[in-house]
């Protein structure tokens, strides 16, 4: 059976597994494979990976913010496998890949979505640890292909 979630409050989290609060509170408990940040605004991106979940399996924690992405990263990182960001060129994107990379305690693949013609930002994206760039618009099939392509590496990085 798959199971597509959307985990986007502290109460969601509850249900899941863990969100480090504010205050320092967090219930941990097992967390269902295939968990995903998505950090987005743009409900387009929100329904590709709802969708390409729909075929592949898995979790989306629903970030709307840096902060947000940040807690669940430092809290979850373990759990996650993947990390979808979407931001426009800049240096606030740029310090969001490198702070992951810091606070993850283990090599989290990033997805990167750029707007339209950034080839300079996919460029910087990856230099600044993400594992894959994408212009948007991006497709259902796009990201069916992206989620497959690094659950596919991750697989082989376990048997070798």
């Amino acid at each position: 059976m798959i199971r597509v979630s959307l985990l986007e409050n502290q109460e969601d989290f509850a249900a899941y597994g863990s969100w480090e609060s504010e205050g320092g509170n967090s219930g941990k408990t097992q967390m269902n494979t295939g968990l995903i940040l998505l950090l987005t605004l743009d409900p387009t991106v929100e329904e590709a990976m709802t969708e390409a979940l729909l075929e592949t399996g898995g979790t989306i924690c629903l970030a709307r913010t840096a902060d947000d992405a940040m807690r669940i990263v430092c809290s979850n990182s373990r759990e996650l496998e993947l990390a979808v960001i979407d931001f426009d060129h800049g240096s606030n994107g740029m310090t969001l890949i490198s702070a992951i990379n810091t606070c993850a305690d283990h090599h989290l693949p990033m997805l990167v979505l750029t707007p339209p013609g950034e080839e300079h930002g996919r460029f910087v994206a990856r230099a600044n640890g993400a594992a894959e760039c994408l212009a948007k618009p991006i497709s259902t099939a796009q990201m069916t292909k992206a989620v497959i392509n690094f659950r596919s590496k991750r697989a082989l990085a376990q048997v070798a």
